[in-house]
């Protein structure tokens, strides 16, 4: 069972009630008849009856709960709870009113908070940060979380590296260039999310430009600070400093290379894939520094490569055995 069925099966097992507020995006549309189909989780769709009845087309989305905020009778208790959270801010009855009516976002956030949903999925047809806003300002942080970050989710199909081709990556999404003390905190975050997500100790790889300290940046110097400062719970977890430049076989030990040399034990990174090298770390967590960043995976014959457009270029991440 691939670990996207896993997640499937778990949620069959806890169905849990999911709101999602972007009923004017045909793509929500199409997500809610899978998930209804699947009986993956129960929904609830934020809008005017006519307005999704043609909104919907095609597809069949007679299993999901339809909530009108203009005729909800929850909606004042809603907009009492929203004036209550945020009047230190300045919010008004009014202020909360109108936001409720009109911006289908906040009205899922406050189903979410007032205990009426599990959860809510949007950002088909908003940014990420008209996403996060309602979030942070109603729902707040997780007790003891220093930082809010994201993550890519990467599934390999047929690798035999990570948590069965399960990736984490961060932080691509939000932080665009964190500090020592963020970067530690992004690893410990996407640790976390990792066992939570797979049920596997986390192995966590800071990345940077520089070759054995070879580069001397300022970006280098926060890796190594923050790969020295991070906490990482639990025992199993590990963490590893990778580099691009050049890659060297001694022992265990393994770089990664982007020429070869037989005189020092290097291999170039073509040649690897050629051959279809494959390292022997079991799970892997990315975190890197600069904006712009990416994960490209490949199949089993190659090896899993790390983008980073700033300063990490066609990196092929070889797992350290250790």
């Amino acid at each position: 069972m691939g670990f996207i069925d896993e997640i499937k099966a778990r949620a069959k097992a806890d169905k849990k009630t999911i709101v999602l507020p972007e009923t004017e995006d045909e793509r929500t549309y199409k997500a809610a008849e899978t998930v209804l189909k699947e009986g993956i989780a129960d929904l609830i769709l934020i809008g005017k009856k006519e307005d999704i009845e043609k909104n919907k087309g095609a597809y069949d989305i007679s299993g999901a709960a339809i909530v009108d905020p203009a005729t909800n009778d929850k909606t004042e208790a809603y907009i009492a709870k929203l004036v209550e959270l945020r009047q230190k801010k300045g919010m008004t009855e009014e202020q909360a009113r109108d936001l409720l009516m009109n911006n289908y976002i906040y009205y899922g956030v406050m189903m979410v908070k007032m205990g009426d949903a599990d959860g809510m999925v949007s950002g088909a047809c908003h940014s990420t940060a008209d996403t996060l806003r309602p979030c942070l300002q109603i729902l707040k942080t997780k007790p003891g979380t220093k930082l809010v970050s994201a993550f890519f989710l990467m599934v390999v199909p047929d690798c035999d590296m990570g948590a069965n081709g399960t990736f984490i990556f961060g932080d691509a999404g939000l932080e665009q260039n964190p500090d020592p003390e963020k970067l530690a905190n992004i690893a410990i975050s996407s640790a976390e999310s990792f066992r939570t997500l797979t049920g596997k100790e986390p192995i966590v790889a800071m990345l940077s430009h520089s070759t054995k300290g070879s580069a001397k940046h300022p970006d280098v110097d926060k890796v190594v600070e923050a790969t020295k400062s991070a906490d990482l719970p639990g025992s199993g977890c590990r963490k590893h400093r990778l580099q691009a430049g050049s890659e060297t076989w001694k022992g265990r030990g393994l770089r990664t290379a982007h020429t070869g040399n037989r005189s020092t034990g290097q291999r170039s990174v073509t040649r690897m894939q050629r051959r279809g090298y494959r390292g022997r770390c079991r799970d892997y967590i990315c975190t890197g520094t600069g904006s712009g960043a990416g994960l490209r995976a490949g199949t089993a014959e190659q090896n899993i490569r790390v983008t980073n457009r700033k300063s990490i270029q066609g990196t092929v991440i070889v797992p350290c055995s250790g």
